[in-house]
């Protein structure tokens, strides 16, 4: 429960779609494959 974590989110992600699931509860590999794949598609 960070508000603030949405704000911060969405400044790293510039642009990029960030899941309505809070990125805490994603795993750390699991997120950083996620960026990977989304940077490759954008």
């Amino acid at each position: 429960k960070f508000p603030a974590a949405q704000p911060e989110v969405a400044d790293w992600s510039e642009g990029v779609q960030v899941p309505s699931v809070p990125v805490q509860r994603f795993p750390a590999a699991q997120a950083t494959e996620w960026v990977g794949t989304a940077t490759e598609r954008s």
